[in-house]
């Protein structure tokens, strides 16, 4: 299962300790094994479920409506080492600008070099110590001393007074860093125009805290100084935006921090901004609704607040508690006293409250959105299912499957009116405006459910199969489709590929098309040779399995044949039965129950016909008469997990009949088949047991039957064993049967 576990984070960004408040949550894998996504067991509830938005994407969309001359300086080291270059770097250039030589320059720049690295080292120590400080400890260690750094002779005034600023701040001296740094601003303006912005934005930084207001104004200065051709060497600019932010956080100003964070998304510093807007939202939601009105006055940040409340990325996110819903209501009441109708945006403010189950307010709301968006086409389509219109449901939900985008529409170019004029297939009306999580394959999966119920099978699992929903599709082609339907699917829809095509883009998948291509014809083979039309099953079957079945056919032609004298049928039988239990799995298998070949038989978890019966949430679209007709008639015998085990122990038995008695070698046969099933049913194990005692009574294997009453552990050469053997190796059996 999954869970969803909350992660503030506290990001480094630039000169000295600058970081950005966030949080954001991870998806992780509490235990067990990765299953795909299915829908026919969950049935009117995958219909009714509401999509989610993608709320990143969201944010890049709304980033496309505007822009900022201010770019992030994106670090190729460590935050330290990039703050040293930066700073060595303007040295440099200043230097060449003053009358001092060549090797004065050279010296300056390595003294300062090693002043600063001095710094870098106690910042070092002072985080070790802190992360290894133990809060339990009675006597703590002491902290690392500072070795202080003389400030380099021969620096210029601007960076001699930022950098006795800088010492004095490590010192947590901050009065006196305030008064290096101030006096840098002092200085001429040609005489600063290196560490101008470095020490208004230090400034900023030390009044976040303390006075936001005053913090704010500095970080202004920071982008003004920029604007005035000051160098920022380090993209300050950019960084001020989020610290800006910060400051009317303190303030309680909601709207304007997401209205800096969204520029410092257009600086290209995504991962901090988008996290920062959550947890702004996420502290806004907490105080109530007292600040909505001022945050609906803005279209985009309207845009904002809406797609957080469409995603799912909120932990604990329970959807219908109370104070949610009396959220959701005011957020509903602040857009609506700010926005006229027909705005695009009442549609994602329908997916908002449809998610809470509020389905009559969500109608509602519909009607005050444009008609013509995939969004509102979906959610009315829910809604009509809801109230049981499945006909006009069906008709709705085929548009949106018609029209809905591919991922690579979900970055085309907005227009002023929020709307993405890219219209998706050959017939326009419907326009795609959200960003919606769930991509292109949850619709057309629903619509998949209703052809199903409908009857239309084959159309229902090419639906299916299309979407991406293979355990479904696999479900209609082992349990609904004939043998001839599926034969004849298969050919028209994912023929053979040509000797120098393949399905397998360097050994890997690279789309779903090559996925479902390589899947539906494996499927096809397994049950092609589950009802004995091998020849058929050969041209199907991966490159890395065919010759491996035409093996397995070949020995039960043999075996089989009359005309064949006993030694050889016998051969060739034990040949087979051995292939069918060791290889079983990869060659006649079933993809879903029982064998379960989609899990590698290890779990027994997905669509099954039971499962389809239950209507545990499912009244609407439960299997049709002709579906468990279909179902029954290709019901397996035996239908049990691993059912190729008891085909291959039939086969053993054949196989046995034509072996000699009070052989060594038939009575290794016996007890080796009947160990293929006696874990799994014992009883019909027994008949073995009971013909290796009578048929094979000299030979020691026999005797030491006969003394447990059951079969005896042979060792990996088939002689009787002590120790538990281990099982055969697959890999290199093979090589011996083949």
């Amino acid at each position: 299962m999954l869970v969803t576990k909350w992660i503030p984070c506290f990001k480094k960004y630039t000169v000295i300790s600058v970081f950005v408040l966030g949080g954001s949550i991870s998806l992780v894998w509490a235990c067990g094994p990765w299953f795909p996504n299915w829908l026919l067991i969950q049935g009117d509830q995958e219909i009714l479920k509401a999509p989610s938005t993608h709320y990143k994407q969201e944010l890049k969309r709304i980033r496309q409506d505007s822009s900022s001359m201010y770019k992030t300086v994106r670090s190729e080291k460590n935050e330290a080492e990039q703050t040293l270059n930066a700073a060595l770097q303007d040295l440099r250039a200043s230097l060449m600008d003053s009358s001092m030589d060549q090797s004065g320059r050279a010296q300056v720049l390595k003294d300062h070099r090693v002043a600063r690295k001095s710094l870098i080292a106690y910042r070092k120590a002072l985080h070790q110590w802190g992360a290894g400080s133990d809060p339990w400890l009675l006597k703590k260690p002491e902290p690392p001393a500072m070795s202080v750094p003389e400030v380099t002779k021969g620096l210029p005034t601007e960076f001699a007074l930022y950098f006795e600023g800088a010492i004095a701040f490590h010192q947590s001296d901050f009065t006196k860093a305030r008064s290096r740094w101030l006096k840098v601003l002092e200085l001429p303006e040609s005489q600063r125009r290196y560490r101008s912005i470095w020490a208004e934005f230090m400034l900023g930084k030390l009044d976040v805290d303390t006075h936001p207001d005053h913090a704010l104004i500095r970080f202004r200065h920071v982008r003004s100084l920029v604007d005035q051709g000051f160098v920022d060497s380090l993209g300050l600019a950019a960084s001020s935006l989020g610290w800006a932010a910060r400051s009317c956080l303190r303030q309680s100003q909601y709207r304007e921090a997401i209205d800096l964070y969204l520029e410092q998304l257009n600086t290209g510093d995504v991962p901090s901004a988008d996290v920062s807007i959550r947890w702004t939202l996420d502290r806004a939601f907490r105080e109530g609704p007292r600040s909505f009105a001022d945050l609906a006055q803005t279209p985009k940040i309207r845009r904002v607040v809406t797609a957080y409340l469409t995603s799912r990325h909120r932990s604990p996110w329970d959807l219908h508690a109370p104070e949610e819903i009396e959220l959701v209501n005011a957020w509903v009441s602040a857009v609506e006293g700010a926005t006229s109708e027909k705005d695009p945006l009442f549609e994602l403010l329908a997916l908002a409250v449809y998610q809470r189950g509020l389905y009559d307010l969500s109608e509602r709301l519909l009607g005050q959105a444009p008609r013509d968006g995939i969004l509102s086409a979906w959610l009315r389509s829910k809604l009509l299912f809801r109230k049981g219109h499945i006909q006009e449901a069906m008709d709705m939900l085929t548009q949106v499957v018609e029209h809905f985008p591919n991922p690579q529409d979900m970055d085309a170019t907005l227009d002023a009116s929020g709307a993405t004029r890219s219209l998706i297939g050959d017939q326009p009306g419907l326009i795609y405006r959200s960003a919606l999580s769930n991509g292109s394959d949850q619709p057309q999966g629903e619509l998949g459910l209703h052809l199903l119920h409908r009857g239309e099978f084959i159309k229902a699992m090419n639906t299916l199969l299309r979407a991406g929903y293979w355990m479904d599709g696999a479900y209609v082609a082992e349990r609904v489709l004939s043998l001839d339907e599926l034969k004849e699917y298969v050919d028209r829809n994912w023929p053979a590929l040509t000797p120098n095509a393949s399905p397998l883009n360097g050994g890997r998948f690279s789309t779903l098309e090559e996925t479902t291509h390589y899947r539906i014809r494996y499927l096809l083979a397994r049950r092609l040779a589950r009802e004995n039309q091998d020849r058929e099953a050969t041209a199907y079957y991966p490159s890395k399995w065919r010759e491996q079945h035409q093996l397995l056919a070949r020995n039960l032609r043999v075996g089989r044949s009359s005309a064949q004298p006993p030694a050889l049928r016998a051969k060739a039988l034990w040949d087979a039965a051995r292939t069918t239990r060791y290889f079983g799995l990869e060659l006649i298998a079933t993809e879903l129950g029982p064998d379960w070949a989609i899990h590698d038989g290890n779990f027994e978890e997905g669509v099954t016909l039971k499962a389809r019966q239950s209507r545990d949430g499912n009244t609407k679209l439960t299997p049709t008469k002709e579906e468990l007709r279909r179902a029954a008639e290709t019901r397996l015998e035996p239908f049990r997990r691993y059912h190729y085990r008891f085909i291959a122990a039939d086969i053993a038995w054949n196989a046995l009949q034509w072996m000699p008695d009070n052989e060594v070698d038939t009575a290794r046969a016996f007890c080796e088949a009947g160990a293929w099933i006696k874990n799994i049913n014992p009883k019909a194990a027994d008949r073995f047991y009971k013909a290796l005692v009578r048929r094979c009574p000299d030979t020691e294997i026999g005797k030491a039957a006969e003394q447990l009453h059951w079969f005896p552990a042979l060792d990996e050469n088939g002689n009787l064993a002590i120790d538990k053997p281990k099982p055969p190796d697959r890999v290199s059996l093979k090589w011996k049967l083949l």
